[in-house]
């Protein structure tokens, strides 16, 4: 990273503990005034070794205050370290928790679009590793950089007052630490992007690899076999090899030009001492200060190194940031009137149009079936009326209102949804119903429950609804986490439902009670019905028919069997229901 994107890094890192900056300023005195006490020990031998060389002789009493001063120096300078590392972390791990709350919330209002062409693992690296980094450099360089900047301006003072030449000769060294420096700084310059860009799609790839495990179990595949998984290790590998091989000649130079000190301090130093131009606690003073004086510069250098390496994971952060959400209307109102209407709607995921110039009105309290092939644009139209993606063209309209002029509070509010691929969190069953309504009570969630046809195999779980589903709902059937999903939707009792597939993972008997409770549930409000099973929706007020991201026709199930793709998928369905494997007799015939 250059020199501007390090300042640009720290006034980022300025900018965010503005809150703490009290605490923060505070940690780095407390740090270097424990630099400050860790010299006191060392001066104390250097006036010993005065009074051990004095001509008049040594006087025991100053000599004992001096011990006295040097252990005193000790504990405070711990005592000093520890309250400044306590202030460091308190304020690291508030602006950790700030960070990763901004974030979280910033990402909820963005559009799908963005977690469509952001990868998982992206994300899951920012708001882990990256923001993690953050606060490590806060809670723990900050403090350090403070004393290890300290420590050796004191010495110097103290060095340069006391022998002006000896002082020069310790500094010999510090040209060749900065070009070590530099050299290394350059090769992570040429790396870090790469590192950091691999190690998002490792994340990815460890992502895949352990939702895909059944996959690999079933077809007794190993690691090696998940080529991107694979790839990705490899190539981490190969770029932590260059780095190191092309690093390695300037970090070991570095390292040894900080402990070059004692070359140039001792030969000096017996050669004045010899000439009698010092006395022999000077060479004391600097064989015990001198030597190390360049050390605190190491810890410098790896805290400039952490400075730059995250300043990558911060223009991650920040893309993320940058990241433009929905316009949320100033003027803050409820909806009176829950007619949702299309009116020439164009949408594209990227260039190909998804849904194009599609209009239709789905009057108030009707029930509207989406159906048409797979890919026709049904489930994305459905999908466009809670304003997960904003229209290329067009305007989509619930009361007579645009929706990107209704606040995000109550256009969500206003919509439940029920997808194919129902999410579940790694919570209790009763708290994932709850999410359809916060303040929903144990009975409300339990009276759900009952409608969606849930309460039965709940209450044969060992743990009620106090049992644990796993991570996305592992621990439990398709079917049972789709029925925990409608009773999310009964519970939010929305008035425009939009039902994807609701029923695709339940048994008959279980359908019918679904649908029995469905019926219930969809009384006197809008409903969109997404269904491949066309039986389910042949009663419905209107069906819409798409084809290749255009709405083709609409009508009632009688009306559009004139129509020959309709009446094929209804000709098609029909059969379906039909299907039975032939017996080996027959298939041998």
């Amino acid at each position: 990273m250059s020199k501007n994107g390090s300042l640009k890094t720290f006034q980022w890192l300025l900018a965010i503990s503005a809150r703490y900056r009290t605490k923060l300023i505070l940690a780095m005195g407390f740090a270097s005034a424990s630099a400050a006490f860790a010299l006191v020990p060392m001066a104390c031998v250097y006036l010993v070794a005065c009074e051990l060389f004095a001509v008049e002789g040594a006087h025991m009493d100053n000599i004992w205050l001096m011990v006295f001063i040097a252990a005193a120096s000790v504990v405070l300078r711990f005592a000093l370290y520890f309250i400044a590392m306590a202030l460091s972390h308190i304020s690291a791990f508030n602006i950790h928790y700030d960070l990763r709350s901004r974030i979280a919330r910033h990402i909820a209002l963005l559009p799908m679009g963005f977690f469509d062409n952001t990868a998982s693992g992206v994300i899951k690296k920012t708001m882990g590793e990256d923001v993690e980094n953050v606060e490590l450099f806060i809670g723990h360089y900050v403090p350090d950089a403070a004393a290890a900047a300290a420590f050796p301006l004191l010495t110097a003072a103290v060095l340069f007052q006391v022998d002006i030449r000896l002082a020069i000769a310790s500094l010999i060294p510090a040209p060749l630490a900065v070009f070590m420096h530099l050299g290394m700084n350059r090769i992570y310059k040429d790396n870090v992007g790469a590192y950091h860009d691999n190690l998002e799609k490792m994340n990815n790839a460890i992502v895949e690899y352990v939702r895909g495990m059944p996959v690999i179990k079933a077809f007794n595949q190993t690691t090696r076999s998940f080529n991107r998984y694979k790839n990705a290790l490899d190539t981490h590998l190969d770029i932590a090899k260059d780095w190191n091989r092309r690093a390695n000649i300037y970090a070991v130079l570095f390292k040894l030009s900080v402990d070059l000190g004692l070359l140039f301090i001792l030969p000096a130093g017996f050669f004045l001492l010899i000439g009698g131009t010092i006395d022999p606690p000077v060479l004391i003073l600097f064989l015990l200060i001198g030597v190390g004086l360049m050390e605190p510069v190491n810890r410098i250098i790896m805290a400039s190194g952490f400075l730059n390496r995250i300043g990558e994971g911060i223009v991650r952060i920040q893309a993320i940031l940058d990241q433009k959400p929905f316009t949320e209307p100033v003027e803050f109102f409820q909806l009176d009137n829950y007619t949702v209407e299309f009116k020439n709607v164009t949408f594209a995921y990227n260039e190909e149009n998804a849904v194009e110039d599609v209009s239709f009105v789905l009057p108030e309290g009707t029930m509207n079936g989406f159906v048409g092939l797979s890919g026709a644009g049904k489930s994305t139209a459905a999908q466009l009326i809670p304003r997960f993606w904003d229209v290329k063209q067009g305007e989509i309209m619930i009361g007579g209102r645009n929706i990107q002029q209704i606040p995000t509070e109550v256009l969500m509010n206003s919509i439940a949804f029920v997808f194919q691929d129902v999410y579940l969190t790694n919570d209790t069953i009763m708290e994932n119903i709850r999410m359809g309504k916060i303040t929903a009570t144990d009975e409300n969630i339990m009276a759900a429950a009952r409608s969606a046809a849930a309460h039965e195999f709940i209450m044969k779980l060992d743990k009620g609804y106090q049992t644990m589903v796993g991570e996305d709902g592992a621990w439990l059937s398709g079917g049972e986490k789709q029925r925990i999903s409608i009773a999310r939707v009964i519970l939010k009792d929305a008035p425009i439902i939009v039902l994807d597939e609701a029923t695709a993972f339940t048994d008959p008997e279980n359908e019918s009670r679904i649908h029995c409770a469905l019926n219930t549930l969809i009384e006197d409000k809008t409903v969109i019905i997404i269904a491949h099973r066309l039986s389910t929706i042949i009663q419905a007020d209107q069906l819409l028919l798409f084809e290749h991201g255009r709405l083709r026709n609409c009508g009632s199930h009688q009306e559009l069997l004139d129509d020959s793709l309709y009446a094929g998928m209804w000709n098609t369905f029909s059969k379906s229901t039909d299907w039975h494997l032939d017996t080996r007799e027959q298939r041998h015939v």
